[in-house]
């Protein structure tokens, strides 16, 4: 079977910073997925996201209610306060299934 990557979209505030060194520093068991990180700053990643432009992504919670019908809240790694949110999956992504087994 052909790997698909999966691009995680995310910031450089701290939270994701070590979420990107985990993945870096290979300590996250990608169970043989092929995961790509794409820093950017917030407002860039709400933009991608409002496109649907990544499978994964960081973005301000006050963009998610224009994007629910793409994307769902995963149940893990969200993190909320002044200017930050929390992390999504596109919901017609390909891997949506991968994740279940």
């Amino acid at each position: 079977m052909l790997a698909v990557p999966i691009r995680i979209g995310h910031s450089a505030d701290p939270d994701d910073a070590f979420m990107a060194w985990a993945f870096e520093a290979g300590k996250v068991d990608t169970r043989t997925l092929d995961f790509e990180l794409v820093a950017s700053d917030i407002q860039t990643l709400n933009e991608w996201a409002l496109e649907g432009r990544l499978e994964v992504t960081a973005l301000s919670a006050g963009t998610y209610p224009a994007v629910v019908d793409r994307y769902v809240l995963l149940p893990h790694g969200a993190s909320f306060g002044e200017g930050y949110g929390p992390i999504v999956w596109h919901a017609s992504s390909s891997i949506r299934e991968t994740s279940r087994s």
